[in-house]
């Protein structure tokens, strides 16, 4: 990982995502930066109820404030955790000037974070077809810190399909953090449980099928878990049910989840996917967004 962007909108939820990414920023040794952006084509309505004196001076006085506070948020991240944020402010449209800031083509090393709520960027950023369609270009992580930060991560659930994005999801973890513990989950969902009573398959049968489908998911499990080069101490869980509820009922004892963004066609690279979107509004816990 070579930086680290901090996306603000200088609300509480903000300021605590700040933190967690000076910890990584200090823990990971890379740079963090400080970004603000503030869409001034929306201003003309605030200035229409002030006074004209103030009016005039209103986008000026707006980013300047903007910039002193991230300046000020900077010195005190830089006294706690010895590192060095950049602050900056941008005037533009919050999305296209959030991609260009994580770059396109050559984000996959950089780590983009952001509170979960207040004028939430995790809103616009999941909310609304074209903002996913914008989503689909950057290859960027995104961390979505929904609690105060108490120390590194030390236990990350990582959901698993099994598809690619299974291993880059690992992998952006060890990368992110490197000594936490991981527990791998695959959530089985039975193909046709509910039609087999009803085609009168016997109970016995319906459980050796279960069985069996559980058993390969637990070996797919351990051969992932080789390949990413994960420790003997991996915790590995196959679950029955359906996939949110899953991840949700396992998130106890973790203070990270790691989501997949997309499926693997190209029309599903367009888009969020609807597991990833009901886990980063139902978790209790910081989610990262991996690609």
């Amino acid at each position: 990982m070579r930086r680290i962007v901090l996306a603000t909108d200088l609300s509480a939820p903000a300021r605590q995502a700040a933190e967690r990414a000076a910890q990584l920023s200090h823990s990971l040794a890379v740079p963090m930066e400080l970004l603000h952006i503030v869409n001034l084509e929306l201003m003309p309505r605030l200035q229409n109820a002030v006074p004209a004196a103030v009016a005039a001076s209103l986008p000026l006085r707006v980013l300047k404030a903007a910039q002193e506070t991230l300046e000020t948020w900077a010195a005190d991240l830089q006294s706690r955790y010895a590192i060095t944020p950049t602050a900056r402010v941008i005037d533009g449209e919050l999305l296209h000037e959030l991609l260009d800031a994580v770059g396109d083509e050559d984000a996959v090393d950089s780590l983009l974070v952001c509170g979960a709520t207040g004028e939430s960027i995790v809103r616009h950023f999941f909310l609304g077809s074209t903002a996913e369609r914008l989503s689909g270009r950057t290859t960027c992580p995104m961390l979505v810190v929904k609690n105060p930060v108490t120390g590194p991560y030390r236990h990350v659930l990582v959901p698993v399909d099994f598809s690619p994005s299974s291993l880059a999801a690992i992998q952006h973890v060890q990368a992110l953090a490197p000594q936490a513990g991981l527990t791998l989950l695959h959530a089985v969902e039975l193909p046709f449980q509910g039609l087999l009573s009803l085609a009168g398959i016997g109970r016995e049968d319906i459980d050796g099928y279960r069985a069996t489908v559980e058993q390969e998911a637990n070996e797919k499990l351990h051969a992932l878990c080789q390949q990413a080069g994960l420790p003997p101490s991996t915790l590995l869980r196959v679950v029955q049910g359906e996939p949110v509820a899953s991840i949700l009922a396992q998130e106890q004892g973790c203070d990270l989840i790691v989501m997949g963004k997309h499926g693997e066609s190209r029309f599903q690279k367009l888009f969020i996917g609807k597991n990833t979107k009901k886990v980063l509004a139902e978790s209790r816990h910081d989610v990262l967004v991996s690609v």
